[in-house]
């Protein structure tokens, strides 16, 4: 996986530019769940699928994110507990996808919000999920110094 790693840092160096951009970078996945959960939590997404599930599953990334770095799960390194710890945030994304199934569905009737709603919740847990796996690099920022 050091060749996905050594391209996804080659894309970070042309993209961005100082280290603001770099905390929007790593935080925004997380930001962008917190935003969806409190979309979802509100009339707008009354009419999505699977509406409780995709509330907890999007809190999920973030509560991973907090208690990895309660413990410091994330300079550890790519050990195999420390990913089963963090594995929450990547099996959360399992009912994003059944949801956006559902609401793409022949027979259904078809809400636009409620696609772009769960497009939007897609990406944010999959952008958490990329930075917690890119945290867990021993070389990450400096960590194994």
């Amino acid at each position: 996986m050091r060749d996905f790693d050594d391209f996804v840092y080659f894309i970070l160096d042309k993209i961005i530019f100082n280290d603001t951009g770099l905390f929007v970078f790593f935080l925004g996945g997380y930001v962008l769940c917190i935003v969806c959960v409190i979309l979802l939590s509100t009339p707008l997404g009354r009419k999505t699928p699977l509406r409780p599930y995709l509330i907890v599953s999007s809190i999920i990334p973030v509560i991973v994110w907090l208690y990895g770095g309660f413990f410091n799960l994330f300079i550890a390194g790519r050990d195999l507990r420390i990913l089963l710890a963090l594995s929450p945030s990547l099996i959360s994304t399992i009912p994003s996808v059944i949801a956006l199934i559902k609401s793409l569905k022949k027979g259904q009737d078809k809400n636009l919000r409620s696609i772009v709603m769960i497009s939007c919740i897609l990406v944010a847990q999959l952008w958490a999920n990329l930075t917690s796996w890119l945290m867990t690099d021993y070389g990450f920022m400096g960590a194994s110094c």
